[in-house]
């Protein structure tokens, strides 16, 4: 597959660095795309992954798995998060939402233990 110039660059090895190894389809462009292609570059790499550290924030440098999921809620609901942080939350929302159900669930468990008997 042949890639085309962007800004003067090879996009070849551009591509290759800045994706990270992910497998994506590209096919060549007329040269009026590639500022197309340049942006869909920056937009796939701006994708957040469990690995990835957390960019801002309380917890800024954890690992987007060891993040509590109360509080990518709480950011997620309140308006407070960037767009990395926002579609990671919306690409792991049912993950994030057992986790918080299972942690209500530990609580009540609990608190059923916790009572005196007598």
């Amino acid at each position: 597959m042949r890639y085309v110039s962007v800004f003067g660059r090879n996009i070849d090895s551009y591509i290759q660095k800045r994706l990270n190894n992910k497998t994506h389809l590209i096919c060549t462009f007329d040269r009026e795309d590639g500022l197309k292609l340049y942006i869909l570059a920056i937009e796939i790499n701006m994708r957040l992954e469990d690995n990835s550290l957390m960019p801002w924030g309380k917890y800024k440098g954890e690992k987007m798995a060891n993040v509590p999921a109360t509080y990518l809620m709480w950011l997620y609901n309140n308006e407070k998060c960037n767009a990395e942080v926002q579609a990671y939350i919306e690409d792991n929302m049912d993950a994030l939402k057992e986790e918080i159900r299972q942690l209500g669930d530990k609580k009540d468990e609990a608190k059923r233990y916790s009572k005196p008997i007598g």
